[in-house]
């Protein structure tokens, strides 16, 4: 997340995602999409409105959030 929550308003790669979070250990691109529906679905569970993980461009991701 602290990733996410650094780009701001902009798309991480899922590359970037591998390297940042995952660090050397080597994880398939599908185990960045599970994380990121996990993670949709805990903000949901956890009454988080309108906070989610946008995946609207191929292979990128952004943390979407209230802003005051």
């Amino acid at each position: 997340m602290d990733r996410l929550l650094r780009a701001g308003d902009q798309f991480v790669t899922v590359q970037k995602l591998q390297d940042d979070v995952w660090n050397d250990t080597h994880v398939e691109k599908n185990t960045v999409q599970r994380t990121v529906c996990n993670v949709r679905r805990k903000f949901h569970k956890a009454g988080f409105v309108g906070v989610t993980l946008d995946g609207t461009q191929r292979d990128k991701y952004r943390l979407v959030y209230p802003r005051e």
